[in-house]
């Protein structure tokens, strides 16, 4: 428990880079006291300074020790507390870690920047979990979410080429009604195609 309050001391005095070596020494020592740690990483300073330091640090020690899930998982969880999702994709990209924990956080940073409107980060981690793991569970979210990420930068006939993929492939899954409703109202809204909306809406009605 030293090396908790010896990190907090470093934290209070805004030396964030000490601070995050202490905390990934509590870890090393105890995993146990992640959750604890992740809290404190949250009330970490959010100036542009503070937050640089700590992504810094943090990714100099997930480059030291890939192996290591929880260092890795911490990264991942800090950067998108911060909104920096793209710090930890660097990481994830350079790494080229292909196992379950990358997986499930490749994912995780790709739904948020999607979530978030961070488009082009969304597109590029959906694109580097297709690549990586081909037989994840996760493909059809993230095929449906390239599309996402690709409408939503303004790349609307290349979206639909998507959308009608994702509809192809994976048939009566969510991601299919998803597609065909995407299509719907890109071709009423955008197109101004009426009956392609509609024949896009009647397939929807019969995917459910």
């Amino acid at each position: 428990m030293f090396a908790l309050e010896l990190a907090g001391l470093h934290e209070e005095q805004g030396n964030y880079p000490k601070a995050v070596s202490e905390y990934l020494l509590v870890l090393k020592e105890d995993a146990r006291h992640y959750p604890t740690v992740e809290a404190r990483f949250a009330e970490f300073g959010k100036s542009g300074e503070a937050v640089e330091a700590v992504l810094t640090t943090l990714a100099d020690a997930v480059r030291a020790q890939p192996e290591d899930t929880l260092r890795m998982r911490l990264l991942t969880s800090y950067s998108l507390g911060v909104a920096k999702p793209d710090a930890a994709l660097a990481v994830f990209v350079a790494m080229d870690r292909r196992d379950a924990a990358a997986e499930a956080m490749l994912i995780q940073i790709a739904a948020q920047c999607d979530d978030g409107g961070a488009y082009a980060t969304a597109l590029a981690a959906y694109r580097t979990l297709i690549e990586r793991f081909p037989s994840s569970s996760f493909i059809p979210q993230a095929h449906v979410g390239v599309a996402r990420a690709e409408e939503g930068m303004g790349q609307i006939d290349r979206a639909l080429e998507l959308y009608d993929e994702v509809r192809r492939r994976f048939p009566r899954r969510s991601e299919a009604q998803e597609a065909c409703f995407r299509i719907g109202e890109i071709k009423r809204s955008v197109k101004r195609d009426p009956d392609g909306a509609l024949a896009a809406y009647r397939e929807l009605l019969g995917i459910q």
